[in-house]
């Protein structure tokens, strides 16, 4: 045989396979699923990142950036993403989608297969690809390929719906099926061709079996398969089948839930009025286990905001439970759901716990509650979106290249990601605002004094600038703002982006992107210079005619926007990746951010709504607004990544719990560092509350004392001071 080259594959194809892990494939409960692909489209939008836990899967499908996964309870699992005709994004599994015995995917589009022949299609339907046939029923295959469907009946007959025409303007009629097709038993589709197996007409020779000689299933779990055989059956049979297993004689139908685990020899036959034949086939039962808890590592949450997150685990539980999740937070004890709105800032390492009716397995998850969320490029490769632990009283955020900034009321800068260009000055403090910039970090103090760091042209400050109050970074140049409302500039000048226009005064806001600054006057009139990329080449940065009462303004790589006081969005200059096509509907807009390639909006209920794209080593993706984000005061947006700064008021209100101590029980004060109470004591509900010791918390959890159970029934309660 000759051997398969890796190197050959298009460059944008991409596999992934099902591993079954052990010596005997009849333990193989630990089926893992890996994926791989090109080194240049590597990944782009997470069509590799397996889900973690993922187990129990019985048949694989590869879209064009999207997977899918069957499991042996017949739940779809879908990760990737795909093209809906103007961006990418995540391709999500019907709500209620179940008992699925079947599963293929597209280029842009997903097709799943019931148990009762129910055909389901979700994904891109630019054309047609998913809208399924109404009456189509009684289905045993369907395959999914580019922008067509196809689907085939028990009865032998092929249905086909979608399009093979490249501009996509031409569905797919009646007459696309070949004329008189019928008996068929197998279907496939390649990116514009189909094929079809046939069979002779019943009556006219023996039934010629076919379809796979390997079948997994896992003990105590749903399992669905059909005997296929060409040339018309009367009666299917089966020998050999595991306790559990039935065989509907008419339809071919093997339905139930196999037990005991293990490897078995079936006999499928098949018999017409001509004849009858028979083919072997090796049915492996995997064995019913435990649910380990999959490690997920680190997961962070933002401070006062909604909060949802999976337990996964490999192999089904039925039960779960958590305990030392921060103040908020919840599980649900069916689902493995962790939920709420976290109210406690810190690291919380929680113990958690699976059980189903084969035994228990226990966890760990440790769970960061930040006042900084930070998303973008799932690679992560700067580390710009690892928000560091111990963070607290931030009030200020900034995003650059790849590096991210938190200020703190102290007047401290806090710096992630970027390598070590981009470490802040350790003597640095003082600090009343920051901006980061391609490669650079820029800070202003309380004495007035501008302060750069990191590798680039920027950080050569002008000797003698004093009195700033305000700061901007550009990709490879700086601004700065003065008490008399002037604006000073330095660094790279390539597109004239600091030839700041004389008689500009009286700036109360300024903002740099990469070849060009913005200056917003005391009037609300907005000032630009410089350049950008429009796409073709670089032309001069101007502003649209008529805007006024603007409020606030900012500069992204190549586009510009403006916040008006009515809370009105203006965005203009490149728009390439969608970063200048604001939402329709946008209102009640209190901030804006823009990045390389994107733009962000925080509306006055702390909404964060984000368009444009990042741009990784595979290319452009969408920008995708982490689920439940709320509670947010600040944003900023970077090259690849963003952050959104959480409201800190949210203090949790101090509570007292009974907990297991050094000395068995032990009596706790639950708060926030910093808090001081007042412990009251009474001998019944009715009173009197008498004092029994101040309490100022030192940490989220404070010892107070054990409870002495030779002394009469004690009522206590934490009063703030």
């Amino acid at each position: 045989m000759k051997p398969f080259n890796l190197r050959s594959i298009s460059p944008r194809l991409w596999v992934f396979a099902v591993i079954l892990a052990g010596t005997r494939l009849a333990d193989a409960a630990a089926a893992e699923v890996v994926a791989w692909g090109s080194r240049e489209y590597a990944n782009a939008y997470g069509q590799m990142d397996v889900p973690s836990g993922l187990s129990n899967v019985v048949a694989i499908a590869a879209g064009d950036a999207h997977s899918l996964a069957l499991t042996a309870e017949g739940r779809v699992v879908s990760w990737g993403a795909y093209y809906s005709g103007s961006a990418y994004i995540p391709m999500t599994v019907p709500s209620g989608l179940s008992n699925v015995v079947a599963i293929s995917a597209g280029a842009f589009h997903s097709l799943a297969l019931t148990a009762e022949g129910r055909v389901v299609a979700w994904g891109d339907n630019q054309a047609w690809q998913t809208n399924v046939p109404s009456g189509l029923s009684n289905v045993v295959a369907i395959v999914a390929e580019n922008y067509r469907s196809l689907a085939l009946t028990a009865e032998g007959r092929v249905v086909a719906w979608g399009t093979d025409s490249p501009d996509l303007s031409l569905p797919i009629t009646d007459d696309y099926v070949p004329s008189g097709l019928s008996n068929v038993v197998a279907i496939a589709a390649g990116d514009s061709h189909s094929l079809a197996i046939t069979g002779l007409a019943p009556g006219l020779a023996a039934p010629a079996l076919v379809g796979p000689r390997l079948l997994v299933a896992t003990a105590d779990r749903p399992f669905h398969h059909r005997i296929t055989a060409r040339n018309g059956v009367t009666t299917y049979g089966a020998t050999g089948l595991p306790l559990g297993l039935v065989l509907n004689p008419d339809t071919g139908m093997i339905t139930g839930q196999p037990t005991p685990a293990g490897s078995y020899k079936v006999v499928f036959s098949a018999t017409n009025s001509v004849g009858a034949s028979a083919i072997t086939a090796t049915l492996f039962v995997n064995g019913p286990a435990v649910p380990a808890i999959a490690s997920s590592g680190l997961v962070v949450a933002g401070l006062g905001s909604g909060f949802s997150y999976s337990v996964m685990t490999q192999n089904e539980a039925d039960w779960f439970g958590a305990n030392g999740l921060p103040l908020g937070l919840v599980i649900d004890l069916q689902t493995g759901v962790i939920s709420g709105v976290p109210m406690e800032l810190g690291d919380f390492v929680a113990d958690l716990v699976a059980t189903n009716r084969y035994g228990l397995r226990t966890g760990a998850l440790t769970l960061r509650v930040s006042p900084v969320v930070a998303w973008g490029d799932s690679k992560d490769r700067s580390g710009q979106n690892t928000v560091p632990g111990g963070l607290s009283n931030v009030v200020a955020i900034a995003a650059g290249n790849s590096q991210s900034l938190a200020l703190t009321a102290e007047g401290k800068v806090a710096s992630w990601g970027g390598g070590q260009n981009y470490r802040v000055p350790s003597e640095l403090s003082n600090v009343v605002s920051i901006a980061a910039g391609g490669f650079h970090g820029l800070a202003s103090t309380i004495e007035g004094r501008a302060v750069a760091w990191g590798w680039n042209y920027a950080t050569n400050v002008p000797t003698g600038l004093s009195e700033v109050v305000s700061i901007a970074a550009g990709r490879f140049h700086g601004l700065a703002l003065t008490s008399e409302g002037r604006v000073v500039a330095w660094g790279e000048n390539g597109g004239g982006q600091t030839n700041v226009p004389s008689g500009l005064s009286n700036a109360v806001a300024i903002a740099a992107g990469d070849s060009h600054s913005l200056a917003l006057t005391a009037e609300g009139q907005v000032m630009a210079w410089g350049a950008y990329y429009n796409g073709s080449a670089s032309v001069p940065m101007t502003v649209p005619s008529g805007l006024s009462n603007v409020i606030a303004i900012a500069a992204g790589g190549d586009h510009s926007m403006a916040l008006t006081t009515e809370g009105r969005v203006v965005t203009w200059g490149n728009n390439e990746n969608g970063q200048t096509r604001v939402p329709s509907g946008l209102s009640n807009v209190v901030a804006i951010a823009a990045g390389e390639y994107h733009s962000l909006a925080l509306t006055g209920d702390g909404r964060v709504v984000a368009w444009g794209a990042y741009r990784n080593e595979s290319g452009y993706v969408p920008v995708i607004v982490p689920r439940g984000l709320s509670n947010v005061v600040g944003i900023a947006a970077g090259e690849s990544h963003s952050l959104a700064l959480m409201g800190q008021s949210t203090v949790p209100t101090p509570r007292l719990e009974l907990s297991r101590g050094m000395s068995w029980l032990e009596l706790q004060a639950h708060g926030a560092p910093g808090i001081s109470c007042q412990l009251l004591r009474a001998s019944g509900l009715s009173g009197p509350w008498l004092p029994a010791e101040p309490v100022t918390f030192t940490d989220s959890v404070q010892f107070l004392h054990v409870p002495d159970v030779a002394e009469p029934a004690q009522f206590f309660r934490l009063l703030r001071k």
